[in-house]
């Protein structure tokens, strides 16, 4: 089973808006038989620099999190997530 992220967006940032949503579809893989399903309910982590966030998904497998943009976060820095 792995993983796997579709339809991601993030909203624009600007200095009056200095976060920015995340939001995306988590499915499912099983390499064993290809399908995929809906990470239905499913808890993860999302992750940009020093910040995380727990998240669920929804019954659809989609999900949104928000994170504070600094003027100290560095440009390269990448969004990361931990599923369980």
């Amino acid at each position: 089973m792995r993983p796997v992220f579709s339809n991601l967006k993030s909203s624009a940032v600007s200095m009056e808006h200095l976060d920015t949503v995340i939001s995306g579809d988590l499915a499912v893989y099983n390499p064993l038989d290809g399908t995929s399903k809906p990470y239905a309910g499913g808890a993860f982590t999302t992750g940009r620099g020093d910040v995380t966030r727990s998240q669920t998904a929804d019954a659809q497998g989609h999900f949104e999190a928000t994170f504070p943009i600094t003027s100290t976060t560095s440009s390269t820095t990448r969004t990361r997530t931990r599923w369980t």
